[in-house]
């Protein structure tokens, strides 16, 4: 699947050292996504220290990943549209940054329906706590997971 328009995924982290290297990598490591942004809203943990390992390794690559840091938490929303304010992209791919296990397959279903103007909004949910994913062919009626994406 090749999108005409660019992708720009955008993960506002707060204090998730455990499993923040893994959704940035998996993100960066996708096809789909033209740019990886990553807001950390004043983590006070390892996280800044992990976000800045990964942004050292990406300027030596090819990748577009921007970093953004602020020194105190500001709220997730607010770390959201920051990110959206500097993006590139014409569809926006919203990640938490404590999912599990995230891959190509999930990030492809969140956006495909954008890609072929099927939708302007899609938002994904984990199935459960032990095997999270993102699975939009449920009823959004439970549980919603952070992850979305939307056209602009």
């Amino acid at each position: 699947m090749i999108s005409k328009n660019k992708v720009s995924a955008i993960v506002s982290v707060f204090n998730e050292e455990k499993t923040v290297k893994e959704v940035v990598v998996s993100l960066l490591n996708c096809k789909l996504i033209d740019e990886v942004i990553v807001v950390n809203d004043g983590s006070t943990d390892n996280t800044a220290k992990i976000l800045r390992q990964i942004q050292q390794i990406q300027q030596l690559q090819f990748y577009q990943f921007h970093y953004l840091e602020f020194k105190e938490n500001k709220g997730k929303a607010y770390a959201m549209v920051s990110g959206a304010e500097i993006s590139n992209g014409k569809i926006l791919v919203f990640v938490d940054a404590d999912i599990t296990g995230l891959n190509y397959k999930h990030i492809e279903k969140l956006i495909a329906p954008l890609i072929f103007d099927q939708a302007d909004m899609v938002i994904g949910r984990r199935c459960s706590e032990q095997n999270p994913k993102v699975d939009i062919s449920k009823p959004i009626d439970d549980w919603l997971g952070g992850e979305r994406a939307l056209s602009l």
